[in-house]
């Protein structure tokens, strides 16, 4: 995530709490989400606003961050019986 997106959705949560975060500290708050995609922090941002009265820290922060494939759809695929036999003899090939 690029800092300005950080900013752009860091201010929606001190606006919400009606208070503004110290360089230093969005510093580390930036340090700890830059590798989180946008989207998924703004999400969990959405979800403070929801459901917290006070403005988080960012040790609760740390507890709600998931990894961001934890809301990726994950389909199950069923290969075929031609595809079983096929992988069933690969795999004995490094037996």
């Amino acid at each position: 995530m690029s800092k300005k997106e950080f900013r752009e959705i860091t201010e929606m949560l001190e606006e919400n709490y009606n208070k503004q975060m110290d360089t230093r500290i969005l510093e580390l708050w930036y340090q700890e989400f830059k590798d989180y995609p946008a989207d998924a922090y703004q999400k969990m941002i959405v979800e403070i606003i929801r459901n917290e009265k006070f403005m988080p820290t960012l040790a609760k922060m740390r507890e709600l961050k998931k990894p961001y494939w934890f809301s990726v759809e994950v389909k199950k695929i069923v290969p075929s019986e031609e595809e079983m036999n096929y992988l069933e003899e690969l795999l004995r090939e490094f037996k």
